[in-house]
């Protein structure tokens, strides 16, 4: 009946793994991929166990690229765009998204601004959960080094953690294995702009705010003003690279 009609059960789409498909090839060791298979299933369980505990789980992670303005309108294929960023948190507990939208105008694809972005998100979360002050905060999210993985965020989620007495841990999925829950925002809002004209990028915000009915994104459209150089007032440790060399924590003055 399905062949019939034509009909056939829909494959999401799905980046693949350079390692899996390497492996696939002949181009990697048994040891090496058990390995790689290991670890992905150990972030997984990990992310899983820690949902129902007592802890803040958040997710997070950016958004394909996105442009304005966008239209099926030919002629407009060929004029020059703005390229718009959403980076997107998602509190795994309440079930909250959290977007934070700017275009390349206003700031870059740097440290500075995925550090102000993150310590602004848990600032936002703790104000909203005046009872969850004292939990410890775990932060999921892939190993992309000018996003999550870099001494700039380490000592800005350092100096947060001082300041409000908090505990902050940071984990990352294995690479190519990345899939979290603050992707699910994403897929809704690609959804939404399905035979959507976008004008200017602040029309990225509506969209945002109105697509999701259950539970509405806290969305914010970011100037530069916003965005802290955290990089030259922050500097307690100087690299998170393992080394053989004792770190010491500086004192600020």
């Amino acid at each position: 009946m399905c062949e019939a009609l034509n009909l056939s059960l829909f494959s999401p789409k799905k980046d693949l793994c350079d390692i899996c498909e390497s492996y696939k090839a002949g181009n990697v060791s048994d040891i090496d991929y058990k390995t790689h298979r290991d670890k992905k299933d150990e972030a997984r369980k990990e992310l899983a166990k820690e949902i129902f505990t007592e802890h803040e789980v958040l997710t997070m992670d950016l958004q394909s690229v996105l442009l304005s303005p966008r239209s099926n309108v030919s002629p407009l294929y060929y004029t020059t765009k703005l390229i718009v960023h959403n980076f997107s948190l998602y509190d795994c507990k309440r079930n909250w998204g959290y977007c934070y939208i700017w275009n390349e105008c206003e700031g870059k694809l740097t440290s500075n601004e995925f550090s102000t972005i993150i310590v602004t998100a848990l600032e936002k979360l703790r104000t909203q959960n005046t009872t969850q002050h004292n939990k410890e905060i775990i932060i999921y999210s892939d190993g992309c080094t000018y996003q999550n993985r870099n001494v700039v965020l380490s000592n800005a989620l350092l100096n947060y953690s001082m300041e409000k007495k908090v505990t902050i841990k940071q984990k990352y999925l294995e690479k190519g294995h990345t899939q979290m829950e603050c992707d699910s925002m994403h897929l809704v809002i690609e959804r939404a702009l399905k035979n959507k004209k976008i004008n200017i990028p602040v029309d990225y915000v509506y969209i945002a705010k109105t697509d999701c009915k259950k539970n509405p994104y806290d969305v914010q459209y970011l100037y530069h003003h916003f965005f802290k150089d955290v990089e030259h007032t922050l500097e307690f440790y100087k690299s998170i690279r393992p080394g053989k060399k004792q770190v010491t924590l500086q004192s600020q003055t």
